[in-house]
């Protein structure tokens, strides 16, 4: 990307944000150190999705002579709901005493819901304990709840269970199903 030295041009194609972290911080960098202040217009703009987990944002950066970048920061909406990915964009505009825009004036800003499990990720909270001692046919998440698993198993981590048994989010045995084992 070329970018001459009196443009204003976005860090990055893309950024991420974690949807339970608060903010999305998006950087941009002037590609010159100028001699006297100058201002450049942001906003926020939704894509897929996002229209709920973002506080729609704009407004103006005040560079001060030398400064050679800035950090517009969107607050992000948690919810328990599971979304996958998400996206919204930011854009620049009207930079004022002679700057000028570059070839990089958006960028997207991808918000990863917390509630999605992603393939291959492990969730070092999870521990099964010794776990089943047979083959376990399927499991099924009940949201955010633990797990119901079923299978050829006779006991969950030494406790009878013939063949069906609820975790707890972290892997331990439900208490309320050890009662009615």
């Amino acid at each position: 990307m070329a970018v001459r030295p009196d443009q204003l041009s976005l860090r990055a194609a893309g950024f991420s944000a974690n949807e339970n972290g608060g903010t999305a911080q998006v950087v941009f960098d002037p590609q010159f150190s100028f001699r006297r202040p100058f201002t450049v217009d942001y906003a926020t703009q939704d894509g897929s999705r996002s229209e709920r987990r973002l506080r729609p944002t704009n407004g103006t950066i005040r560079f001060v002579r030398g400064q050679t970048n800035a950090t517009i920061t969107v607050r992000i909406l948690d919810d328990n709901i599971f979304e996958g990915l998400e996206t919204f964009t930011v854009a620049l505009s009207n930079p004022t005493a002679g700057a000028t825009i570059g070839p990089r004036s958006t960028t997207t800003v991808t918000i990863v819901d917390d509630e999605s499990v992603t393939p291959g990720r492990l969730d070092l909270q999870f521990d099964p304990g010794r776990g089943a001692d047979d083959t376990v046919f399927t499991i099924h998440s009940l949201e955010g709840n633990g797990l119901l698993m079923g299978g050829r198993f006779t006991t969950v981590n030494g406790v009878s269970h013939n063949g069906i048994a609820r975790l707890n989010s972290n892997g331990s045995l439900d208490a309320a199903s050890l009662q009615r084992s």
